[in-house]
């Protein structure tokens, strides 16, 4: 998928759920509801898409992101200092700050080509439309979070997940667990439907990635793991087990090796 075509198509994406998240907002009497497995609230995660819409605005516009690593904890420090920096509760008025962080980054993306260079987390390079389909992904989640928690209906465009996923693919190198793939070997192709495929190899633990929308030769793979983009989204992100996904069929195997798909979400941190 190219930036070109990515970035109008996330964009709208992200305008729309944008809107989604403020309506889920306004129906709520409280943002002081724990999200289960989490030490954030709905005001923490509305707080943290506000904080992280706003970066990503400045990001858009030639700014160095502030996280210096591509690590879990590296993030979440920034996040807790941000958040914290929110003095807002309200569900009314964080949905109005959160349209207002929505409407500044599609008013300066609207001005640049999906090309343009972004200097990520950890100086990992990405181009604006993997950029916002970054962001896009952000508010799935953590619209997913907020909905679960308030016990709200959030369906998943599967489109909007393949245009989320898709930006992910340059950072699966960043985010591999030493632990798990030190000296290991094997070929890898995840198809995601919408999204696309990824062929990954794996040579004594480090990863080269391809994108492709048209591998046909699968045999050439030690595993192919072929799965629903929602379902992928959630299992990616530890938000469903990979074996309620594998159950329900969102998540099936083939290839010379598909015993490998069952560790294959260890070899990456979550990110």
């Amino acid at each position: 998928m190219r930036s070109s075509r990515s970035l109008p198509d996330a964009r709208t994406a992200v305008e729309v759920v944008s809107e989604r998240l403020g309506e889920l907002l306004h129906s709520q009497p409280t943002a002081q509801v724990p999200i289960e497995g989490s030490l954030w609230t709905v005001r923490d995660a509305a707080a943290h898409l506000v904080c992280t819409t706003t970066l990503y605005s400045e990001l858009a516009a030639g700014a160095v992101s502030p996280i210096t690593e591509f690590t879990p904890q590296a993030a979440a420090e920034f996040n807790a200092h941000r958040i914290a920096d929110i003095a807002l509760s309200e569900p009314a008025a964080l949905a109005k700050s959160l349209a207002a962080a929505t409407d500044g980054f599609v008013e300066i993306t609207s001005r640049r080509s999906g090309s343009t260079a972004i200097r990520y987390h950890g100086d990992l390079t990405l181009d604006l439309g993997q950029l916002t389909g970054f962001l896009l992904g952000e508010y799935l989640l953590h619209g997913y979070d907020i909905a679960l928690a308030t016990e709200a209906p959030w369906p998943i465009d599967p489109s909007y997940a393949a245009l989320a996923l898709h930006a992910y693919a340059p950072a699966y190198p960043r985010v591999t667990e030493p632990a798990t793939v030190d000296g290991h070997s094997a070929t890898y192709l995840v198809r995601l439907g919408l999204a696309g495929a990824v062929a990954m190899r794996f040579t004594d633990g480090a990863l080269q990635i391809e994108l492709a929308t048209d591998i046909v030769d699968d045999d050439r793979f030690d595993c192919v793991i072929t799965a629903d983009p929602v379902g992928y989204l959630l299992v990616s992100s530890g938000r469903l087990s990979q074996w309620t996904a594998i159950a329900l069929g969102l998540i099936s195997a083939s290839g010379r090796r598909p015993e490998l798909a069952s560790s294959f979400g260890a070899l990456f941190r979550r990110f």
